[in-house]
């Protein structure tokens, strides 16, 4: 009561303006003491929150750097990857990382003379087009983000405080003018009529005037108004970026497989039927590599709106990543989703994409998956969408293809990618085989000289795989050009040993992935295997297909000229079957042109055939480059080769292939003297 009494009394004997001037700075201090509080109580989420940001955009790149790494189990690249984000990332303390059958090939901890209070642990998949390569498991120590963020929320305090106190001076100063000035005036006017005692005194009307009081207020709400408007509108554009794809503004990778989530977890048995599309283009990369990056960025834009228009409002269209989309069609019969997706691929497939002089089509592999009755489970949903998408590009690409869960389409998948291992382990046990295979003149009495096309077979026990068996995964999850570089280094090392021993070698045809001819890396190879082999380069021709060429214009154009320094030649391999176009052929620096087989095989009974092998020879001839016909199986399709203009001859009715040890006697090819 008596405390009571006493700040009665205070209050009642202080000014107004004093009163609220006191009850303002209490207000401010309570809120300051109030944010301290929830400031220490934020600090552990904050330094999660940015620890658990870091890890993700630094597992991201590492996942993606250490992809091939992983798949070749390359330890020492692993090695450098890690020593070169540890060196970057301060707060890791160790890294872990396991194959996709869970074997671990590093283990690297950071050397601490004492143990973090706390750390964080985040892992992450190794990943490619849906499917898992391995494991990557980190620990962070937030010692430094915790100093980071210390500094951090003192900054703040320091300028809520600054700002605490700018606004109560702006408080009082909105005090003097709306209560002090206009009390004041009035408490002077009332002294100065009761001090005026006669009548007749003329006392002036009070005038008393708040509206630029008002005006301040009003200001300082409406730029406080302006304030709030930009910072929502700058959360939301980062909400729109976090949730869509920056190139097309279609919905990305993440947001889809969220809603996806989240819609498969709200299904029932008694939910309608929807479909969920995988979209895989076909021809995206020969646009990308033709013209560039900023085609290959156009051409996607351009596709995206294609997509959006050919599905109904209520489908989610998104972006994952790369050439790929996927659709979510809600409620919708099979049939339909069929039919959908069926629109879409003609439409792909009739749509021509201009960029400068050049015009291109397009096509797409579709996998089409009927999620009911697939579960809640986003993993077992997109990985049927992912096999029914790869068994579209398997039967031919640039179609649809609906999953069934059928066994034989996951095994297919599956088997392609149980090659990735066996491949490897070939290389490392020594496994790959050469074979030959003899390319002759179609005449006797020409003056072309025979030489050996160079084939690879896997040795399995008694058995020999053939390339077809395993050279398409090794493309498809680039492992390619490490075949290539072993193949080009154990035909030199075979070719100068033939030299050594008879003072001669036969010229030898190399078959060049087009992976490898737009690697860097194994330009440089190359170049230096060039240098280092004592092989003249006149016994060496290499073998591109036409379609990696294309698909490669400048990259392959380059390369050619570089490696034709050291007198090296060029098949083009396949020619006709791919984007064939005499244009191409005139600018590429080849020495020979392999007509495809398709056009060999029906020689005798197709005049098309016919007329197409007697044009391309009559062709090649004016640019004095050598013809080669494949799959010649008879002496009849031989002679009317010959009769045609054809230079060389190659296939069954030839010569088949047989391990290369068997073309060292002098008699096997023709030999080239060093």
């Amino acid at each position: 009561m008596i405390i009571n009494r006493f700040i009665k009394r205070i209050l009642q004997s202080s000014p107004l303006w004093l009163q609220i001037s006191a009850a303002l700075i209490l207000a401010m201090m309570l809120v300051g003491y109030a944010t301290n509080q929830l400031g220490h109580d934020k600090r552990a989420e904050k330094i999660e929150t940015l620890l658990k940001a870091e890890s993700f955009h630094t597992l991201e790149i590492f996942s993606a750097g250490a992809l091939e790494a992983v798949i070749s189990e390359d330890i020492g690249m692993l090695e450098t990857l890690v020593l070169e984000t540890t060196r970057l990332e301060q707060n890791l303390i160790s890294v872990s990382i396991m194959n996709s059958v869970g074997d671990q090939l590093i283990d690297w901890k950071k050397n601490l003379n004492t143990a973090p209070e706390r750390a964080y642990q985040y892992e992450r998949m190794i990943s490619f087009e849906g499917d898992v390569y391995g494991e990557i498991s980190t620990t962070w120590d937030p010692a430094k983000l915790e100093s980071t963020v210390d500094q951090q929320m003192a900054n703040e305090r320091l300028r809520m405080m600054i700002a605490l106190f700018s606004l109560t001076a702006l408080s009082l100063l909105l005090v003097n003018f709306l209560v002090t000035v206009p009390l004041s005036k009035i408490e002077n006017r009332l002294r100065a009529l009761s001090e005026y005692s006669d009548e007749n005194t003329a006392v002036r009307p009070l005038q008393v005037s708040n509206s630029r009081e008002m005006a301040v207020l009003s200001t300082a709400v409406n730029e406080l108004q302006r304030s709030m408007d930009a910072s929502r509108r700058m959360a939301d554009e980062l909400d729109f970026q976090a949730r869509h794809d920056y190139l097309t503004g279609l919905a990305n990778r993440f947001a889809f497989e969220q809603e996806l989530r989240q819609h498969l977890s709200d299904r029932s048995a008694e939910s309608p039927h929807d479909m969920l599309l995988f979209i895989d283009l076909d021809q995206f990369k020969v646009v990308n590599d033709t013209c560039g990056h900023a085609a290959g960025d156009m051409l996607l834009q351009q596709l995206s709106r294609l997509l959006e228009k050919t599905f109904p409002s209520n489908a989610t269209v998104a972006r994952l990543g790369g050439d790929e989309f996927a659709v979510l069609i809600r409620d919708t019969t099979q049939e339909n989703g069929v039919a959908l997706a069926e629109r879409l691929r003609s439409k792909m497939e009739g749509f021509r994409f201009t960029w400068q002089d050049r015009t291109f089509s397009t096509g797409a592999s579709i996998g089409a998956v009927d999620i009911c009755g697939m579960g809640t489970l986003i993993e077992d949903t997109m990985s049927a969408a992912d096999v029914s998408c790869f068994a579209a590009k398997s039967a031919g690409r640039n179609r649809v293809h609906l999953y069934e869960n059928n066994v034989r389409d996951f095994d297919e998948h599956q088997s392609e990618m149980s090659w990735v291992p066996r491949i490897q382990s070939a290389m490392e046990n020594n496994d790959f085989v050469l074979f030959g295979q003899i390319i002759e003149p179609t005449a006797s009495h020409s003056l072309n000289t025979s030489h050996v096309e160079i084939l690879l077979r896997i040795q399995d026990g008694d058995d020999l795989i053939p390339p077809g068996a395993f050279l398409p995964a090794a493309e498809r999850y680039n492992v390619i050009t490490p075949i290539d570089r072993w193949v080009v280094t154990q035909t030199l090392d075979w070719m100068s040993a033939q030299l050594a021993s008879n003072g001669m070698s036969p010229r030898c045809a190399i078959n060049i992935s087009g992976a490898s001819i737009g690697d860097e890396q194994f330009h440089a190879f190359l170049l230096q295997a060039l240098r280092e082999t004592n092989v003249p380069g006149n016994c060496i021709c290499f073998e591109i297909t036409e379609t990696s060429a294309v698909a490669n214009f400048q990259n392959a154009t380059e390369f050619m000229r570089v490696i034709k320094k050291f007198d090296c030649q060029f098949a083009l391999d396949d020619f006709g079957a791919g984007m064939s176009s005499f244009s191409y052929l005139k600018s590429l620096p080849v020495d020979f042109v392999k007509i495809d087989g398709s056009f060999v095989r029906e020689l005798l009974d197709d005049e098309i055939c016919r007329a197409m092998v007697k044009a391309l020879a009559e062709v090649s001839a004016v640019m004095q480059i050598q013809s080669i016909a494949e799959f010649v199986e008879s002496d009849a399709i031989r002679l009317k080769l010959e009769e045609l203009g054809i230079d060389y001859v190659q296939g069954y009715g030839v010569g088949k292939p047989k391990p290369l040890h068997e073309f060292e006697s002098s008699n096997s090819a023709d030999q080239h003297a060093a």
